[in-house]
């Protein structure tokens, strides 16, 4: 009886834990112009989603940019059973930028917990413009930059890291979602990860696939 009591107790303690998506933020996370299907849009919309909504963030396909910004970045990073981390860069017309990092207590494959840690400062102009220069290169609002990976081979990933990379420029809006195995195949994009991810000086990136060497 005791043990049934005490199950009970923390399931309850476990639930009052987690954060509630309130309707509707799943469905909207991603704008109507998104380079997404229906079916993505809703399975992602609801896990991305989650986790975004845990740590206080909100669509960006809704975001106003102000006078001197140009872009914003957010790249969202799901450790299978380790805590997410989200990484939002807004970049302004002379090259300079904010960074806004926030870490939940959740784990990244299964609940979002709630927000933990924000830390957010100025990137220089050099870092700015380097981010800037690299999503122009990638052709990131040019379609280069696809939501599923076009190649990913035929291994599955179980568990391990999954991000999303958000990107919004006036009206427009790209969204990609990758696995470890998946950006294995992708270097350039591994590299335009890793600028995104060191952008606030603490890395939540570490294994040398998303650091692949110039």
């Amino acid at each position: 009886m005791f043990f049934r009591f005490f199950g009970c107790l923390l399931a309850v303690i476990l639930a009052g834990c987690q954060t509630q998506m309130p309707e509707g933020f799943a469905s909207e996370l991603f704008p109507a112009t998104a380079n997404v299907s229906e079916n993505e849009r809703r399975f992602y919309g609801d896990w991305f989603g989650r986790h975004l909504f845990a740590m206080n963030e909100a669509g960006l396909g809704d975001a106003e940019l102000s006078t001197d910004e140009v872009m914003i970045i957010r790249l969202l990073v799901l450790p299978s059973f380790d805590t997410p981390t989200v990484v939002r860069l807004t970049l302004k017309q002379d090259g300079s930028g904010l960074f806004v990092q926030k870490t939940s207590t959740g784990t990244g494959g299964y609940e979002p917990g709630r927000l933990d840690e924000v830390v957010e400062g100025d990137m220089s102009v050099e870092t700015g413009s380097r981010i800037e220069a690299m999503v122009a290169d990638f052709g990131v609002f040019g379609g280069a930059l696809p939501f599923r990976a076009e190649n990913p081979g035929e291994t599955v990933q179980l568990d391990g890291t999954v991000v999303a990379l958000e990107f919004r420029k006036l009206d427009k809006f790209v969204v990609a979602q990758r696995t470890e195995l998946e950006v294995q195949g992708e270097p350039e994009l591994a590299k335009l990860i890793a600028e995104i991810a060191a952008a606030s000086g603490d890395n939540p990136l570490t294994k040398e696939i998303w650091n692949p060497h110039p």
